[in-house]
């Protein structure tokens, strides 16, 4: 059974001020790029698209929007209008959050099957004006040494750690 904890427990974030454009456009890209790598390497298989809506001036509406990738993918033009389409009626002035790619990975068991997980890795986006970015996180225990538990799990570390043939060095 795979642990799943309620925050994550490892992320890497990117300030991406001097290297993309703000917009969704251009967080729609850096998405892309980014789940290629990921997929490449099966750990995110983009599924569907998450994201909030906020106001200036008002913060956080409490709404969020879920657009499916079915069929589609991170760099068809036509997404970003599909994505802004689903701002809320009532809410004109809408501005889209982060925008989380969302889908399922692999990892390996003690056995060395490979296993699919929903959410194995996060991928978020920023469309920010102020500042674009781009964050991975996990949530799951088995890139480290010990299990949450600290039980240690060598062979779950073995099979999923950054350096294991299985994930990081196929091409």
């Amino acid at each position: 059974m795979l642990t799943r904890a309620p925050r994550e427990s490892g992320s890497w974030f990117w300030g991406l001020d001097d290297v993309v454009e703000p917009g969704l456009e251009s967080a729609l890209l850096t998405a892309g790029r980014m789940s290629a790598v990921l997929q490449k390497h099966r750990l995110l298989e983009p599924e569907a698209l998450e994201w909030n809506w906020f106001q200036l001036g008002k913060g956080g509406l409490g709404i969020h929007s879920r657009l499916d990738l079915v069929g589609r993918s991170l760099d068809e033009p036509q997404l970003p209008e599909a994505l802004r389409s689903c701002r809320p009626a009532g809410h004109p002035q809408a501005e889209m959050g982060g925008i989380l790619v969302l889908g399922s990975g692999t990892w390996f068991d003690a056995a060395g099957t490979p296993q699919r997980e929903h959410r194995l890795v996060e991928l978020m986006v920023s469309p920010d004006e102020i500042g674009p970015s781009a964050e991975i996180s996990v949530h799951h225990d088995i890139w480290g040494p010990c299990d949450f538990r600290g039980e240690p799990h060598p062979v779950i570390h073995a099979a999923n750690a950054p350096d294991s043939s299985r994930h990081w060095r196929r091409s």
